[in-house]
C-alpha cells in the first residue's frame, strides 16, 4: 500500500477554508457584540489621551526642555491604541471560541481537521 503524496498537501488550496472561517466570525453576533464595546473604548481613550496630551502641552509651553520630549505618537496613539489592546486581549477570544463551538456543533470541525 502506498503512502499518501505529501506534495499535494502542500498544495492545498487555503483561500476557500479563510474565506469561510471570515464569514463565519463575520456573520456571527460576538464579534458585533466585540465591535459595540470596543468603539465607546477606544473613543474615550482617545478622548483622555487628547485631553492628557493637552495638559502637558500646556506645560511645556514655559519649558522648552520639556517641550522638546514631548511626542504625539507616544502621548496620543499609543494610548489609544491601548484600548485596541485591551479588547483584542480580553474579548476576542471569546468570538473565536464561540466559532469553534459552533463547529463542534454541527461537526464541521471533524471534516475540517481531516482536510490535507
Amino acid at each position: 500500500m502506498r503512502s499518501p503524496d505529501t506534495a499535494a498537501a502542500h498544495h492545498a488550496p487555503i483561500l476557500p477554508l479563510l474565506a469561510k472561517e471570515l464569514w463565519e466570525i463575520a456573520s456571527g453576533r460576538a464579534l458585533w457584540i466585540m465591535l459595540l464595546i470596543l468603539c465607546p473604548l477606544v473613543g474615550y481613550s482617545f478622548f483622555q489621551a487628547v485631553s492628557l496630551y493637552g495638559e502637558a502641552s500646556s506645560a511645556g509651553q514655559d519649558s522648552p526642555a520639556l517641550a522638546s520630549t514631548l511626542s504625539p505618537l507616544d502621548g496620543v496613539l499609543v494610548p489609544t491604541f491601548g484600548g485596541l489592546y485591551l479588547v483584542a486581549t480580553l474579548l476576542f477570544p471569546f468570538v473565536a471560541i464561540r466559532t469553534l463551538g459552533r463547529e463542534k456543533e454541527s461537526g464541521a470541525l471533524a471534516l475540517l481537521v481531516q482536510l490535507p
